[in-house]
């Protein structure tokens, strides 16, 4: 468990939301912010909108929800062609890394 900070100000903020202490984490941060932003929050992503921070009219508004698949990041290696690939290598051998 560790400890740090959230800053919120402007019209979005509650004033004296935070008075004492408030239990949220860093998975928190991102959803309020796309919230904040009016992008919707997807659904699976990790953390939870704090909305008894939020004043006015964002605090008023319910919370838009993505329901699209998280990214696949496996597999996404860049596929150059031999051509691309070749002047990729001569790159690198020119600023020595090959």
């Amino acid at each position: 468990s560790s400890t740090g900070i959230m800053i919120l100000s402007g019209d979005v903020a509650a004033t004296g939301s935070w008075s004492g202490e408030t239990e949220c984490s860093l998975e928190d941060f991102t959803p309020t912010a796309l919230h904040v932003l009016g992008i919707p929050v997807p659904t699976y992503m990790d953390g939870r909108v704090l909305t008894q921070h939020l004043a006015g009219e964002i605090a008023r508004k319910g919370i838009l929800r993505a329901t699209a698949a998280p990214p696949d990041v496996r597999g996404n290696e860049a596929h150059y062609t031999q051509k691309e690939e070749e002047e990729l290598r001569e790159q690198l051998r020119a600023l020595g890394y090959v």
